[in-house]
């Protein structure tokens, strides 16, 4: 009888230890990044990314190629997302181009940070359909979690 309930106490608990937490939903496709998303954390300011395909007149397989484009802290931006299929999935981000209007000194050092730690992304996870985190491993390692909005 206790081996029972100890065993069913045991059962409980694991089944709750795990409620809490988002677990990581792997991708059937790359094209579920596809669409407008707004970045949720950090969220000082209101900050949006769009991902859309490239169509390529090539064959560059296992390679894919998406434009990326936004309005961050102050400015516009765009760039480029190339999403390598291989055994481990890996995402690189290009050099990101940004319109030139100033701001306050605290939303130009958001977007600063915000462009840098955008291009040292290196890996993504979809935790559901609408909700994307972006990693990246620059001068600190982090995410960049977003929703969707479309």
């Amino acid at each position: 009888m206790k081996t029972w309930l100890l065993i069913s106490v045991a059962t409980l608990l694991m089944s709750f230890s795990g409620c809490d937490r988002e677990a990581a939903v792997e991708p059937v496709n790359v094209d579920q990044l596809l669409g407008s998303w707004k970045l949720v954390e950090p969220g000082s300011y209101d900050v949006t990314l769009v991902i859309e395909p490239v169509v390529q007149t090539w064959e560059k397989l296992p390679v894919q190629l998406f434009s990326l484009s936004g309005k961050s802290a102050v400015n516009t931006y765009n760039s480029s997302l190339n999403y390598t299929d291989r055994s481990k999935p890996a995402i690189t981000i290009s050099a990101i181009g940004a319109t030139k209007m100033a701001g306050s000194s605290n939303a130009m050092q958001f977007e600063q940070a915000y462009f840098a730690n955008l291009k040292a992304v290196n890996r993504y996870e979809l935790t559901s359909k609408n909700k994307l985190r972006l990693y990246y491993d620059s001068t600190q390692t982090g995410m960049l979690v977003y929703e969707k909005t479309n």
